[in-house]
């Protein structure tokens, strides 16, 4: 890879709005691990550069905002002469990690889950627990959309696999909760004060869901977590926050949790966003 090559993948990955928050942080950590493999960075300062236009080719996704932080983080805090190929080892334990992710999510959530399960757009995490819940589930019933990813993937794939899954327009998804026991939703984000960050769609499910008191809950690995949302990822795609008080349970691959149990972790990422954003009006690379 030269940097011609990673200026164009870098284009590639804005351009592609088919992948989920989960794709787009592990096709990040994995272009990260390249470019650190086989162009010659030398020093935290370069590798800025780089993550900063990284990132900000996928602002509303705080999961490779995450992975960038973290990489970079390792480099500055390595031993002089061992800082880029410590960088590339967290670079490419992300990748992994992102990797195997879903799964861990879908086995943390499978408590939660039985009856009918209704959900909307598409979420690998959400894909993996109703998989890994289906002897619990009787069916899983899926609201179709205009937000990004609510293409009706989720419901093809889980019906591939054998479940009992009912696709309905996102304007039945009043009619659709009164069938539910349950809303399982994805999301981009999980704030430092409780809120996680969902399309307008998802964030309209879950409203009408906490009127009746039908439990909400939230798939959300721990990248996930951010100490603010970027404001120009709201320029990017409609979201919207549900506070805490309308989530009755965050899932990530370390346990279940209640959505204010994890705002001491993700306030203690402010250092590192800070850190990054500083740089604003440093000139990038790409």
């Amino acid at each position: 890879m030269d940097w011609g090559e990673l200026q164009a993948a870098v284009r590639a990955l804005r351009a592609d709005r088919t992948l989920t928050a989960t794709e787009v942080a592990r096709a990040g950590s994995v272009l990260l691990q390249r470019t650190l493999a086989e162009i010659y960075l030398g020093e935290p300062q370069v590798l800025r550069s780089v993550v900063r236009a990284l990132v900000a080719a996928r602002p509303e996704s705080v999961s490779l905002r995450n992975v960038g932080v973290a990489v970079l983080a390792t480099s500055q805090e390595a031993p002089t002469g061992d800082r880029m190929a410590a960088a590339e080892r967290s670079a490419r334990r992300l990748a992994n990690l992102l990797e195997v992710v879903p799964a861990a999510l879908g086995r943390r959530a499978r408590p939660l889950l039985e009856g009918t399960v209704l959900t909307i757009g598409y979420s690998s995490g959400v894909h993996a627990a109703l998989l890994h819940a289906s002897d619990r589930i009787q069916r899983a019933i899926v609201l179709e959309g205009a937000s990004p990813g609510n293409d009706g993937r989720l419901a093809k794939e889980l019906q591939d696999q054998g479940m009992i899954v009912e696709s309905r327009p996102v304007s039945e998804s009043q009619d659709a909760l009164t069938r539910a026991h349950v809303v399982l939703l994805g999301c981009y984000a999980l704030l430092a004060d409780g809120s996680a960050t969902v399309s307008a769609e998802a964030g309209a499910v879950a409203r009408m869901a906490s009127v009746t008191g039908m439990p909400v809950h939230i798939m959300a690995d721990t990248l996930k977590l951010a100490p603010w949302l970027p404001p120009e990822s709201l320029k990017m795609l409609d979201l919207e926050q549900v506070p805490p008080e309308r989530i009755d349970r965050v899932v990530t691959e370390d346990g279940i949790r209640q959505p204010r149990q994890l705002l001491a972790e993700a306030a203690d990422l402010a250092r590192r966003w800070r850190g990054l954003e500083a740089e604003a009006e440093e000139r990038l690379l790409i």
